[in-house]
């Protein structure tokens, strides 16, 4: 994928970003968790494969007792607010497995889906919920996510980061950043359409989602 001048300014911001909020979230556990019995922020993973991309080797991995304690997203616990943006549009059930076949593809299975805008184009966050019938399955519709990723020529190499028991891969794409992770049985895409400055911001509050 070739890197204009501004993909290549958000992939700085990238960097610093999983810096930052990675020990900004260790600090956070430092401060309520005793050092003994501090897990590292993989531990308790186990592999579920990996996606090669040219020469890079993509991990994808999940804790799946702990994604298996996580309760789905829905529209009505969906934030109605992020970073001071108001949810703008939700899109549910048919129409936005639609959609979300777009990011996926033809054929997947999965049971229920979630296109949700807050703000405004310019000043936006977008997040696309897949929801599959187990965790299990979501972990291999990430594995087939990344794989198709390794031929697409808008999204750059997927770069992972582990945050607590979690593997949350960046890209960059049509000159935004994304990201997307697993959350228990749902696959998430969160593109951040912001100001460059509140992009941190923005991920920590995601995060905690």
């Amino acid at each position: 994928m070739k890197m204009s001048a501004r993909n290549l300014v958000i992939g700085g911001v990238i960097v610093v970003m999983v810096a930052v909020i990675g020990v900004g979230l260790i600090q956070t556990r430092q401060s309520s968790t005793p050092p003994s019995t501090m897990p590292g922020p993989m531990d308790g993973l186990s592999s579920m494969g990996s996606a090669n991309m040219g020469n890079v080797e993509i991990p994808v991995v999940v804790d799946v007792d702990y994604e298996s304690a996580v309760l789905p997203l829905t529209v009505a616990t969906l934030p109605k607010e992020i970073l001071a943006l108001d949810l703008a549009q939700v899109t549910q059930g048919s129409e936005a497995l639609e959609a979300i076949n777009t990011l996926h593809g033809k054929g997947i299975t999965v049971s229920d889906g979630i296109v949700a805008r807050y703000g405004q184009k310019g000043n936006s966050l977008e997040f696309w919920f897949s929801t599959s019938p187990s965790v299990e399955e979501a972990s291999q519709l990430l594995s087939q996510m990344i794989e198709k990723m390794k031929t697409n020529d808008i999204y750059s190499t997927p770069m992972p980061m582990p945050i607590r028991k979690r593997l949350y891969y960046q890209t960059i794409g049509n000159g935004l950043m994304h990201f997307f992770y697993q959350r228990g049985s749902q696959l998430v895409w969160v593109t951040l359409d912001l100001p460059q400055e509140q992009m941190m911001t923005a991920m920590k509050e995601i995060i905690e989602l």
